[in-house]
């Protein structure tokens, strides 16, 4: 891989395939604002089914709720927070009993966004074995492209706390 040219979906998800295969582990997601991006992403290539344990899209607070996020967090700090995909992070791994999660939330527009929350924000969670990260990004772009940049970020996010 040219090290000038930007590192694609397809690639972080095959580094992410091996490092969990190699170590036999596997991987829950729970996704709001990119809708099955994610899962569409991680379930592409040949033999993902070694690693890849599934997820759930919980586009709606209600989905979160029912995933078992406290409703007080939704409530209080919203659906696009720190709280909220820490939470759902926890309640993919609670759920599936694997090593490692992801978890999105965000505003992927056109509409939504507010002053404290543009269009564009994007709260990532991962966790692996005793790790955990949650972080705040803001992509910018059309609806499919914040989508595409949040499912790549969230990949880079989990690589990071695999490999450090």
């Amino acid at each position: 891989m040219d090290s000038s040219s930007p590192v694609t979906g397809s690639q972080l998800v095959a580094k992410l395939g091996v490092g969990l295969a190699t170590r036999d582990e596997k991987l829950a997601v729970a996704e709001s604002c990119t809708g099955g991006e994610l899962l569409a992403l991680l379930s592409a290539p040949a033999g993902a089914s070694n690693w890849l344990w599934g997820g759930w899209v919980v586009y709606s607070n209600q989905a979160k709720l029912c995933l078992g996020v406290a409703r007080p967090v939704i409530e209080e700090q919203g659906a696009v927070s720190r709280a909220a995909v820490a939470a759902l992070c926890d309640k993919a791994r609670e759920h599936s009993g694997v090593a490692a999660s992801l978890a999105l939330s965000g505003i992927a527009g056109p509409e939504g966004g507010a002053p404290t929350k543009p269009v564009g924000s994007v709260w990532i969670g991962a966790s692996y074995r005793e790790k955990s990260r949650e972080e705040q990004q803001l992509f910018h772009g059309d609806r499919a492209g914040i989508r595409t940049q949040a499912c790549e970020a969230a990949l880079g996010v989990l690589l990071q706390l695999m490999y450090e």
